[in-house]
C-alpha cells in the first residue's frame, strides 16, 4: 500500500509518451521516473501480437533492476478494414524490416505517415481506426494490473500539419470525439479525447496504492 506520493518507474525511453503519462496523471499524487533516470540500460521487447502481453514483458524486463513500481504501455492500431494487418504490430507493419535505430526520429516519422497516408488513399481518403491503449502495472511485490482505453479515428489521406516525431500519425486522422484534426483541437478537445486513457491510469494507481 502506498500512503504518499507513488513513485513509479516508467518502462519507456519514448519521451513524448513520458511526457503524455505525466500530463494525464497530474492531479495525482505520483512521481514518474524514468529508466535514465535511475541509470537503467534500454531494454528492448520483441513486438508481439498480444498488446496486453506485451506490455506485461515490458514491465518484466525492468522488474529484476528496481523494486519501484513500473507502469508499461503497448498499443493497437484496430483497421477493421484491413483484418490481415496486425494490429499490434504498428512498428512492424510500417518500418517493414528496416532497422529504427539506423533511422532519425525525423526519418522514421516520415516512413510511418507515408504507410498510413497511402492506406487511407486505398480506401477512398477516409478509413475508420481506433487506438487500443493497454497499460500494465507491475507492482514489487504483487500481480501484473491491467487497464485499457479506446480512441476512435478517421484515418485520412492528408496531412495535416506540424507532424509530431514522437506521435507521427496524429497529422493524418481526425479525432471522433472531437470531428477534428488533432493539430486543431483545443486543450479541451484533446483532453476530452484522452479521458479513457486518464481512466485507465487513475483506475491503475488507486488500485496500486
Amino acid at each position: 500500500m502506498y500512503t504518499n506520493t507513488m513513485r513509479i518507474l516508467i518502462a519507456s525511453t519514448n519521451s513524448a509518451k513520458v511526457a503524455r503519462v505525466r500530463k494525464l496523471t497530474r492531479h495525482l499524487d505520483v512521481e514518474w521516473i524514468t529508466p535514465s533516470d535511475l541509470g537503467l540500460a534500454v531494454t528492448e521487447v520483441e513486438e508481439g501480437s498480444d498488446v496486453e502481453e506485451n506490455a506485461k514483458q515490458k514491465c518484466a524486463a525492468y522488474r529484476e533492476k528496481t523494486d519501484l513500481p513500473i507502469l508499461a504501455n503497448d498499443t493497437a492500431f484496430v483497421i477493421p478494414a484491413e483484418p490481415d494487418l496486425d494490429p499490434a504490430k504498428v512498428r512492424r507493419n510500417t518500418l517493414a524490416g528496416k532497422d529504427e535505430r539506423l533511422l532519425s526520429r525525423d526519418e522514421v516519422a516520415q516512413i510511418y505517415t507515408s504507410f498510413y497516408k497511402n492506406l487511407a488513399a486505398k480506401h477512398g481518403g477516409r478509413l475508420p481506426a481506433y487506438w487500443l491503449d493497454v497499460y500494465a502495472l507491475s507492482p514489487p511485490d504483487g500481480d501484473v494490473i491491467i487497464e485499457s482505453g479506446r480512441r476512435d479515428v478517421i484515418l485520412t489521406n492528408t496531412i495535416h500539419y506540424p507532424v509530431d516525431p514522437g506521435f507521427p500519425m496524429r497529422c493524418l486522422y481526425i479525432v471522433v470525439a472531437s470531428g477534428k484534426y488533432c493539430a486543431d483541437q483545443t486543450e479541451e478537445d484533446e483532453e476530452f479525447e484522452m479521458e479513457s486513457l486518464r481512466e485507465a491510469l487513475e483506475k491503475l494507481i488507486v488500485k496500486a496504492r
